[in-house]
C-alpha cells in the first residue's frame, strides 16, 4: 500500500501555496498606492481646502480616547455610502491608528464613486498642528 507515495508532491504543493499566500498578503497589507498621503501632505491638503472631510474609522473606544477635531466617526465595518458626505468630488481623508483600516475604508469609499479619497499611515496626532 502506497499511502504516502505522493507525500513529497503534497509537501511541495503545500509549501508553494503557503509562500504564495504570504506574498499575496504582503501585497494587500502594504501601505502604498496613490491614496496614501504622508502626514505633511495631508496637513497641506487640509490647509489648502483640498480635503474637506476627515473620517476616523477606529472603534468607539479609540474615538473616545481622542480624535481629530471635526472628524466624522464611521468605524471601518460601518462604512456605507449613506453615511458619507453627499458630494463625491470633495476631498476625504481617512485615518485609524496604523493605516491598515484606513486603507480598507479608503478603498471602500472609492468603490462608491468618491474621487478624492486619501488615507494616512498613522493616527490623528500625526496631522495635528
Amino acid at each position: 500500500m502506497k499511502l504516502f507515495a505522493n507525500s513529497n508532491f503534497y509537501l511541495t504543493s503545500g509549501i508553494v501555496a503557503f509562500l504564495y499566500s504570504l506574498f499575496a498578503a504582503g501585497q494587500y497589507y502594504t501601505l502604498t498606492g496613490s491614496l496614501l498621503l504622508s502626514p505633511k501632505e495631508a496637513i497641506q491638503k487640509i490647509k489648502n481646502k483640498q480635503i474637506q472631510h476627515v473620517i476616523d474609522v477606529r472603534t468607539k473606544l479609540e474615538w473616545n480616547q481622542g480624535h481629530y477635531p471635526k472628524a466624522l466617526h464611521i468605524p471601518v465595518l460601518d462604512i456605507e455610502e449613506d453615511k458619507l458626505p453627499k458630494n463625491k468630488s470633495e476631498g476625504i481623508l481617512v485615518y485609524c491608528n496604523t493605516g491598515q483600516r484606513a486603507r480598507v475604508a479608503a478603498e471602500a469609499i472609492r468603490s462608491f464613486g468618491y474621487t478624492n479619497v486619501y488615507y494616512i499611515a498613522g493616527t490623528y496626532s500625526t496631522i495635528m498642528e
